[in-house]
């Protein structure tokens, strides 16, 4: 069964065990034409399988963009290790898998490509990883921020002058300290 794999999941012992090994799995998948999306360029550990075919090949996901073809797929003469592949439509901005698998009856199975480690088999990529976006993904505040300090606050404050002093220092400060009682 094919299993969608993290876009932020970097096992590197397992990958670092994969290319120890004889076993060979997908490093990565890149979109090698950003205006039409139609071409990917599939990075393997170890030189591709000749008798690789498009059938080989499935690309499953999509949440508005479904049912992406395979128009052919051919390993790269200046990188043996890559595997060219073009589709019949660019996808939309959601998480594809692109999978390695056997074929039966010229129909592709579920069953990951004979010498493909199980969990490297298949790979998760976006079509639209390289395109600007209007949406700012960064976190508001680093995780190593500090906390925000304390305000010096006079306590002994006790008269009119002093309260309506410590009120206009508080106010001073302006709205990075939280609301009283937050």
């Amino acid at each position: 069964m094919i299993t969608p794999t993290s876009l932020d999941c970097h096992d590197d012992r397992r990958r670092q065990a994969v290319r120890d090994s004889d076993l060979n799995g997908i490093d990565q998948v890149e979109i090698v034409d950003q205006t039409t999306q139609t071409q990917l360029r599939v990075h393997l550990f170890r030189e591709a399988p000749h008798h690789l075919r498009r059938e080989n090949v499935r690309i499953l996901g999509g949440e508005r963009i479904r049912d992406i073809a395979v128009l052919s797929a051919t390993v790269d003469h200046d990188s043996p290790t890559s595997i060219d592949v073009r589709v019949d439509r660019a996808g939309d901005f959601s998480r594809y898998t692109l999978a390695l698998v056997e074929t039966e009856h010229g129909r592709a199975t579920d069953t990951p490509l004979k010498g493909l480690d199980p969990r490297f088999a298949s790979a998760a990529f976006s079509f639209k990883v390289g395109c600007p976006s209007r949406l700012d993904c960064a976190d508001a505040r680093p995780c190593d921020a500090p906390a925000p300090t304390e305000p010096d606050i006079n306590y002994l404050a006790k008269d009119y002058a002093s309260f309506r002093q410590l009120i206009l220092d508080r106010l001073a400060l302006g709205p990075k300290l939280p609301a009283p009682g937050a």
